[in-house]
């Protein structure tokens, strides 16, 4: 064991005097070397951690970039510089400065000059003393050239053919005069690298207008603007757009059945009526600066007030314009349907340009180039029900007398265009009545009305039993009313007509009548019974002898016998019994 200890301590011993050696010449070594110790071999290095540079890239003249230095527990010196190298090798050396709140941080702002050469510049930040050496730059910054510009100035960014683009030019620099700039404008159609036309041309002008022809292509198009400095050039666009002029009505006109004429208005106040199935007329006068007036199609639209569905059904779609030069463009006759509800709609008159090399029957969404709309407002009215005549009694204009057991028939002539298409279109037994019939009888002040459902059936018949009026003169009136609620009296009511009481027989009459019926009643039960009794009594009696015709006694002889016997009876008393 204590041949094992003595070699460990004499290990130890070598270890410690091999440290000291090399202890010893790096000493001398840096004692030899004390005024310029490569940084990079320090422990105290500055190196780009610890070193910031805000603005890598600078204007000339405009930007300003600020140099920082952070010191903390690194190197201990009075001052520090930052060593600006450029790109043409010249340098600049600025002082960094601190400040009692932070000692430990140390920084500088630079703006290079208009004359500064551009290029990449290199940070150096060294001790103002410098005890040690820094091979490789701390940071680096961009200092690039203020390029010249030429605004354009615009009056819009769209422009129809047939306008003026009217220009003007705003040179500039920072760094150098207007009169040492040239600059060039010309225009371009997107996506081509040709242009159209050039307006300046290495010239001092600062305004242009240019008129865009009626041919030139729509589309997008934009304004080059190149200007050059001492150093360089600089383009700027501008786009904008060239449209195809929309078509404009010229002039509208309405005109109606009765011949009345009217302009196209948006005033409420001025819409117009209009009766289903009652047809107008609608005229179209266009223009179009840019476009041939054979391009140009009508459409009319219109949406049912209560439904909103389509009244026309494409009817009235892309109506080919008219080639007669002395006619209106577009001449069309339009009719609301009778299924047509009631209400205000909005005539659509629209307008549209075409592309003559698309079918609109292929591509019917983009086969318009321009397309503009006017909205007249229409009321859409009810045709009133017309009563041309009414019978009775299958008589008409003609003032009747009648009993009050007599029955009297209504019929009817009566008629709605309306009403009746939508009987004949869809009749059906169940149909509700399209329409109410009222009668009205009046006589002194006294009326009496009737109501009934009506469906244009010409084998209606309203009957009605005179007693239920009683006798008297009356008026008869009527009125009807259609399923939209229009009523229509008749124009030649009223009309009379009598009802009159049965003739009423005297009671003497009566008296007489009555006795008549009895006598003949009793003269008849005298015959019949004499009769019979005279038929029973000849059964039962025996047959009489016959006498001759002589000795048959006449009626005078009868009577003269008679009165003999009388005057003998008369000349005898009487003899008492005893």
């Amino acid at each position: 064991m204590k041949k094992h200890q003595k070699i460990l301590v004499g290990l130890l011993f070598v270890a410690f005097l091999g440290s000291t050696l090399t202890s010893s010449m790096v000493s001398d070594k840096s004692n030899a070397d004390f005024e310029r110790i490569p940084l990079s071999a320090a422990d105290d290095a500055i190196t780009s951690a610890n070193v910031t540079i805000d603005n890598p890239l600078l204007k000339r003249a405009i930007n300003t970039v600020n140099i920082t230095f952070n010191n903390s527990a690194f190197l201990s010196s009075d001052s520090f510089d930052a060593n600006l190298t450029f790109s043409d090798d010249s340098s600049l050396v600025i002082p960094l400065a601190n400040s009692s709140q932070f000692p430990k941080v140390w920084s500088a702002l630079y703006t290079p000059s208009v004359s500064n050469i551009t290029g990449e510049v290199d940070v150096l930040i060294e001790p103002s003393n410098p005890i040690h050496e820094n091979n490789f730059a701390d940071g680096s910054f961009t200092i690039q050239n203020n390029l010249p510009t030429v605004s354009v100035q615009l009056d819009k960014n769209e422009y129809l053919r047939g306008d003026t683009i009217s220009m003007d030019f705003y040179p500039s620099d920072v760094e150098q005069s207007v009169a040492d700039l040239k600059w060039v404008i010309a225009l371009y159609r997107s996506g081509s690298d040709t242009p159209v036309e050039t307006f300046v041309t290495n010239e001092s002008i600062f305004e242009f207008d240019y008129e865009i022809s009626n041919t030139t292509e729509t589309g997008a198009y934009y304004i080059n603007a190149t200007c050059w400095d001492f150093d360089e050039r600089n383009v700027i666009t501008y786009p904008f757009e060239i449209l195809n002029n929309e078509p404009t009505f010229a002039n509208v006109q309405f005109e109606f059945e009765d011949g009345t004429v009217g302009e196209l208005t948006i005033d409420v106040d001025d819409w117009y009526e209009i009766y289903r199935g009652k047809n107008f007329t609608l005229r179209v006068n266009a223009t179009d600066l840019d476009t041939d007036l054979s391009d140009l199609r009508l459409t009319i639209e219109s949406r049912d007030p209560i439904t909103r569905q389509a009244i026309f059904f494409n009817e009235y779609n892309l109506i080919e314009p008219s080639t007669d030069e002395n006619a209106w463009l577009f001449e069309v006759d339009l009719t609301f349907p009778l299924t047509t509800n009631l209400g205000i709609v909005e005539l659509a008159i629209i307008l549209s340009e075409i592309d003559p090399e698309i079918d609109p029957d292929e591509n019917p969404t983009d086969y318009a180039l321009n397309t503009i709309t006017e909205i007249q407002g229409i009321v859409i009215l009810n045709n009133l029900p017309t009563i041309s005549d009414f019978f009775i009694n299958d008589q008409s204009g003609v003032q009747i007398s009648v009993s009050t057991a007599d029955t009297l028939n209504f019929t009817f002539a009566i008629e709605d265009d309306e009403d009746q298409y939508l009987w004949d279109e869809a009749h059906d037994d169940d149909e509700k009545p399209l329409g109410y019939l009222t009668i009205t009888f009046e006589k002194s002040g006294e009326i009496i009305k009737y109501t009934i459902p009506y469906n244009y059936d010409s084998d209606i018949v309203f009957t009605l039993k005179t007693s239920a009026l009683g006798a008297g003169d009356w008026a008869v009136s009527f009125s009807f009313q259609d399923k939209d609620g229009g009523v229509t009296v008749y124009s030649d009511a009223p009309s009379l007509f009598t009802v009159t009481e049965p003739d009423r027989i005297a009671p003497m009459n009566w008296l007489m009548l009555g006795v008549g019926i009895i006598f003949g009643g009793v003269l008849v039960f005298g015959s019949t019974y004499g009769i019979i009794k005279s038929r029973a009594s000849t059964k039962v009696r025996a047959p009489l002898t016959e006498k001759p015709l002589e000795s048959i006694e006449t009626p005078s002889d009868v009577i003269e016998e008679v009165e003999e016997k009388k005057e003998s009876k008369k000349g005898k008393k009487p003899g008492r019994k005893l």
